[in-house]
């Protein structure tokens, strides 16, 4: 039956009535009583805290175990296969048997000082992550950051062909792996989990905080260290076209990304003057139209960073 409309309006209120008392009568039932709300309260807090307590003793278990362990190539080499057995073994439920013959039939790879060089430079930045991530003033990790990087740029060249670790991310590595520790290294957005990706570690950590902290001179200080430890690397390589390709087009592209930051950070006047005399000296590189425009906005008091 379909009810006038003047009939169909009270109907529906009433209803609506109806339905929120209904609604308010059930919530009122699902509602814990006081005492017992009380109660889970408190064990969630005492839970919460065994959990921080728990993942900080994780971490700390960690950092002692890749500290303990980077303290030479040869035992870096012994906790890598006892990581290695626990990862793809041990916890695949495979035998004693198979890792045995896997032990011996990679002995001469993971021995060779290369790839035990490798793997010591990583567990070094395994450590270092956690210390990071550990760390409430995170701008404490500048100095150790970049005693890690010279570090590695001094003794890359040892690692040979097995550089390739220090290529890549971190958190995939078997270390990694063995102490659950990959979702806690990815979720690090203000941190670099490549060890030799120089570029990361300058532009997302160290040069992000001297901009806060540091001063003009501080931060073109930094520049001057990334750019030379670029070249260290350019030049470990040995390959004569890989530098010269470096000295023509990236060199200057990283000169000029310095002096742009410098303008940025209190030092416009100087950094005009370097720009001027790089952009003269390297007219024909492919980025000189935009360099122009560049040095005319640092020249009229305009921000790079904000364009």
């Amino acid at each position: 039956m379909r009810f006038p409309s003047p009939i169909c309006k009270p109907l529906t209120s009433a209803v609506a009535i109806c339905a929120l008392a209904t609604a308010g009568a059930a919530r009122a039932q699902d509602e814990l009583p006081d005492e017992v709300r009380e109660k889970i309260l408190e064990k969630l807090e005492k839970l919460t805290e065994s959990a921080v307590e728990s993942k900080f003793g994780k971490f700390t278990s960690a950092s002692t175990a890749f500290q303990t362990a980077a303290a030479s190539p040869a035992a870096a080499y012994e906790f890598y296969v006892d990581c290695y057995k626990l990862v793809y073994f041990d916890r695949e439920g495979k035998s004693f048997s198979e890792f045995r013959e896997w032990k011996a039939k990679n002995a001469q790879k993971l021995r060779s000082t290369e790839y035990a060089t490798a793997l010591q430079m990583q567990l070094q930045y395994l450590a270092l992550t956690i210390r990071f991530i550990n760390m409430e003033d995170k701008s404490q990790i500048v100095a150790p950051l970049k005693s890690y990087i010279d570090s590695l740029v001094a003794n890359e060249k040892r690692t040979g062909r097995e550089r390739q670790l220090l290529q890549e991310d971190i958190s995939l590595s078997v270390f990694a792996q063995a102490y659950r520790l990959q979702k806690t290294i990815v979720d690090q957005k203000s941190w670099e989990t490549v060890p030799i990706n120089l570029r990361g570690h300058f532009q997302r950590v160290i040069l992000p905080i001297l901009r806060e902290s540091g001063t003009t001179d501080s931060i073109s200080a930094a520049w001057d260290r990334y750019i030379q430890l670029e070249a260290t690397l350019v030049a470990n390589r040995e390959d004569v076209g890989m530098e010269e390709e470096f000295k023509e087009r990236r060199l200057p592209s990283l000169q000029w990304a310095k002096w742009s930051d410098v303008a940025d950070h209190g030092g416009r006047p100087k950094a005009a003057a370097a720009m001027l005399a790089l952009l003269e000296k390297n007219i024909h590189h492919d980025e000189a139209e935009n360099w122009i425009l560049d040095l005319t906005d640092v020249a009229n008091g305009v921000r790079l960073s904000d364009q």
